[in-house]
């Protein structure tokens, strides 16, 4: 299927009937957790429901209209909790097919590094420095780049056309 996804000059796109403006909640600039106290940490549970239900393997708070830099991330068995994270390094490159639970039921093929290092905070504020590659890897930096604004359809040119895989 071939559509027209992106436009780099607005920032916005139309992607199988949904807008994607410079307003939206998955596009707005987010800020920086301040504090870890019982409010984060009710978001990050309901967030960790919302993301076992799905049967996804991330979800960062823009999804959740929650304009801040944190998402969840499951590693191996685990659901870990990224707090104001940052990407210090990144090694190599992979092409895979990703989907995204803002856009359901589709997949897109993404080009991102094999290796990173990536920094963060957990939810009991202690600092956490580490290497994930591979599979791990992509799912962090898919995560991360809700943080930045970006989707998986923002990976194309200018006013392109990019085909698409229908997961359905």
């Amino acid at each position: 299927m071939e559509i027209i996804v992106y436009d780099t000059e607005t920032a916005e796109c139309e992607f199988f009937g949904r807008q994607y403006k410079r307003d939206s909640p998955l596009r707005r600039d987010n800020h920086a957790v301040q504090n870890i106290n019982q409010t984060l940490d009710s978001l990050v549970r309901n967030m960790h429901e919302i993301l076992v239900e799905s049967g996804g393997v991330g979800l960062a708070a823009p999804q959740v209209g929650v304009n801040l830099t944190l998402f969840l991330a499951r590693i191996g068995d685990e659901v870990t909790t990224f707090i104001n994270p940052v990407i210090t390094h990144r090694y190599g490159r992979q092409k895979n097919w990703e989907g995204c639970l803002s856009l359901p039921q589709i997949a897109v093929e993404v080009q991102r590094a094999k290796r990173i290092i990536i920094e963060w905070y957990d939810i009991e504020g202690k600092f956490h420095s580490r290497k994930f590659s591979n599979e791990n890897a992509m799912i962090l930096q898919h995560e991360y780049d809700h943080l930045q604004g970006r989707l998986i359809i923002d990976n194309y040119p200018q006013r392109t056309t990019a085909t698409i895989k229908d997961t359905v």
